[in-house]
């Protein structure tokens, strides 16, 4: 264990020949994951939010891959003593868009790290007065990422001289699913119904949705069944419908009979600012959000530089339509089924 520019970096050497080929063994051979950063997690109501620390005060805020930037909640933040100012910069996501106001955080501390005079925007609205804010993209799209929602921990690493290698340091046999090459950083193809659509993982939506025109072209049932609203940064509430697909494909994984929200859930945004902080290409092209209801059910490794999605299945039920509540995180139950 050493210490690097403020992180704590743990040193894993893969030397497992579980990979096909002399050359393959070589890539293993030589590869070095460096942990550097173990962030802790808490699962509520579908929502990982970590654990970080701002001008030496503990806070919780949602970890959220499909959110740009970072930002902190207006309420929140007044409450940790900092104070938002006004700008002309807009956020846009489900649900529309909203104005933000701007915010410097002196010290800003996750996994064994502080962040000097992190300049934020400061939103209305929020997921309650715990909930400080979004842990976003710009933080956790700048290395290699490990989501171990069971194991309460969500860890940051550094690649060297991996090639292709298995980066699924806890499984010799994990299911892959290659990111798009030209896309944002947690983007990618899945077939649904057979047919290709376009994804994100977005860790901040409580429950995977596709879009209605998606759901439309690749051929489900008419929605009938009425299952509430779904809400993001944005002020307007999206009516949604559960839709039983006969099958989704992730990569290696396929599920059938996945039962899935479905709803118009950019709508809001088609009118939006060009300057909006969210992954413009996510808004325009994103026909369904993988959510944290599949986080929770798998243990994944996001690998930037090989664009690669490593998982395996950790129990429980893949999606799910309502979310519940958990208080903290724990292994999902074996009993439950798919």
């Amino acid at each position: 264990m050493v210490k690097v520019a403020g992180f704590y970096v743990a040193t894993l050497v893969l030397t497992t020949a579980f990979m096909a080929g002399v050359a393959r063994a070589d890539e293993a051979a030589k590869c070095k994951l460096q942990q550097i950063a173990s962030i802790p997690v808490i699962f509520r109501h579908n929502k990982p939010l970590v654990e970080v620390t701002i001008n030496g005060q503990k806070a919780l805020m949602l970890a959220d891959t499909g959110a740009a930037r970072s930002l902190l909640f207006a309420k929140p933040a007044q409450a940790l003593g900092l104070n938002p100012v006004a700008t002309d910069g807009e956020f846009m996501g489900v649900g529309g868009t909203r104005g933000a106001k701007a915010v410097t955080v002196a010290k800003f501390g996750f996994g064994g790290s502080t962040v000097n005079n992190l300049r934020l925007f400061a939103l209305d609205g929020g997921l309650g007065d715990d909930v400080a804010g979004v842990f976003g993209d710009d933080l956790l799209g700048q290395t290699d990422v490990e989501f171990d929602i069971a194991g309460g921990a969500i860890r940051l690493f550094d690649e060297k001289d991996c090639g292709r290698t298995n980066l699924a340091y806890w499984s010799k046999e994990p299911m892959i699913a290659d990111l798009d090459p030209s896309g944002a950083e947690f983007q990618l193809d899945l077939a649904l119904n057979g047919r290709t659509v376009h994804g994100t993982l977005d860790s901040g939506a409580s429950t995977s949705i596709v879009t209605t025109e998606a759901a439309s072209r690749v051929g489900a049932q008419p929605h009938t069944q009425p299952s509430g609203t779904v809400g993001g940064v944005g002020t307007q509430a999206v009516e949604v419908t559960t839709v039983v697909f006969d099958t989704l494909k992730i990569g290696d994984e396929e599920i059938k009979k996945a039962k899935l929200l479905v709803g118009d859930y950019f709508r809001g945004n088609r009118e939006a600012p060009i300057d909006s902080h969210i992954k413009r290409s996510t808004m325009d092209e994103t026909e369904i959000l993988l959510g944290a209801d599949f986080l929770r059910s798998h243990r994944m490794f996001v690998s930037i530089r090989q664009k690669r999605m490593y998982f395996t299945y950790a129990g429980g039920p893949v999606f799910q339509v309502v979310a519940p509540v958990e208080t903290q995180a724990t292994a999902p139950s074996e009993a439950a089924k798919r």
